[in-house]
């Protein structure tokens, strides 16, 4: 499965992350098997996913707590 480069002229700001070697080993591995074009990529990837996790979670906390309000 290839993953979609960001969209052409898209301004980013860069983050710098320290992350063990081992995870390190496990990006370059992605890559190479062409899963993503890049370590960038893979790790984009990676936290949009999350953050979409994430707020689907905290989404539905907010929406259970708010029923519970009604009682």
């Amino acid at each position: 499965m290839r993953m979609p480069k960001g969209k052409p002229g898209t301004s980013m700001p860069a983050v710098s992350v320290h992350l063990p070697q081992e995870y390190v080993e496990a990006l370059d591995q992605l890559v190479k098997e062409g899963m993503f074009p890049s370590r960038a990529e893979a790790i984009r990837w990676a936290v949009r996913n999350m953050l979409k996790e994430e707020y689907k979670l905290l989404s539905t906390i907010r929406a259970e707590s708010w029923g519970d309000e009604d009682e």
